[in-house]
């Protein structure tokens, strides 16, 4: 039902829903996010409500930067960009989409990317010789 009032722009709605469940579970992700998702479409941000525990927020800065480049770094082959995010995702509530993460990394000039069609086949890995930002 959550769900549902954020897809019909509900957020209101949504939050009043999901706050019991929260208090009930307040380690379950799939609330929290839902909760994230509504306070920041109505132009809020995550201090807006009582949490129990803050959830983590990633946005896109130096430390994502960092992130991705210390995942890359290792790696022989390229990743692909769908798979840096997922890899993120398991960090916080992300609050940037995958082709945001792409343009922040191309930004970043620390990283190739190959890209032969959409967003989500991009190809990852990092310039020999780069150092982290800080």
């Amino acid at each position: 039902m959550g769900e549902a009032y954020i897809l019909c722009k509900e957020y209101e709605k949504a939050i009043d829903y999901f706050t019991p469940l929260y208090r009930k579970n307040p380690e379950f992700d799939d609330i929290v996010y839902s909760i994230l998702d509504a306070l920041f479409a109505l132009g809020k941000s995550e201090r807006d409500f009582k949490w129990v525990t803050v959830p983590i927020i990633k946005r896109l800065n130096n430390e994502v930067s960092n992130f991705c480049y210390d995942y890359l770094k290792g790696k022989r082959k390229a990743r692909s960009l769908e798979d840096v995010y997922c890899q993120l995702i398991d960090e916080g509530y992300l609050t940037f989409s995958e082709e945001e993460l792409l343009n922040h990394l191309i930004e970043d000039g620390r990283f190739e990317c190959q890209n032969d069609g959409g967003v989500y086949s991009t190809l990852l890995k990092v310039h020999r010789k780069s150092k982290l930002k800080s």
